[in-house]
């Protein structure tokens, strides 16, 4: 075989392994596997409207002093530990597969609107991502969960490992701060009063008695 027909053959190798590359890579970035990038400190809303019709949207919302939990009427300071979870969870999302590819397959996995819960992430007024959590399925034989998550906007539903994702859907008093007070009797307290109906006593610390 000569030189030339040497070359014609290589160039020909290199032309398959070339094509095959771009098909592969094509087929991998078509695979989303960092379903949610957001970066954590940029975040200053999110809007997470539970599954139900029955079930009102609730606010969580970045303040100067911390963040404030809004449903309705209501106001309240949410839990710093609570939000912290919240956050870490939202950039861990990693998907194992798609599940699904065609609207016709939302209600299965329940990422349609009204049957899943619905999650908005903002910075300021800018929507960072936007997306439903489905239903969650447990496998009793290999004691492993899954999620099913679709981008609102996208047909196709992903599944994602371990509870990760049910923990996102969670409800409004998830979040709300249920503490009423937090008192260093010790530091803080130096007189009290007591009061009801027919009794009426007051309490004074002096000389730490």
């Amino acid at each position: 075989m000569n030189n030339k027909n040497l070359l014609i053959i290589f160039l020909v190798l290199l032309a398959i392994y070339g094509l095959s590359s771009i098909f592969s890579s094509k087929k991998e970035r078509s695979f989303k596997t960092e379903l949610i990038e957001i970066d954590s400190s940029e975040v200053t809303t999110i809007i997470i409207n539970p599954k139900g019709e029955e079930n009102e949207a609730y606010t969580l919302k970045r303040e100067d002093n911390g963040w404030i939990a809004s449903k309705g009427d209501i106001n309240t300071r949410a839990t710093k530990s609570a939000i912290d979870a919240l956050l870490s969870n939202l950039v861990q999302i990693k998907t194992s597969r798609i599940a699904a590819k065609s609207p016709e397959k939302w209600s299965e996995y329940e990422v349609e609107g009204g049957a899943g819960s619905q999650i908005q992430v903002l910075k300021n007024e800018k929507v960072l991502e936007d997306f439903i959590v489905g239903r969650f399925s447990f496998n009793q034989q290999n004691r492993s969960a899954t999620s099913f998550i679709r981008l609102n906007g996208q047909d196709e539903v992903y599944a994602v490992d371990g509870f990760m994702a049910m923990t996102l859907a969670q409800g409004f008093d998830s979040y709300r701060n249920k503490e009423l007070l937090r008192l260093a009797p010790e530091m803080e307290i130096t007189e009290f009063s007591f009061q009801s109906q027919d009794t009426s006593l007051n309490f004074l610390l002096q000389d730490g008695q």
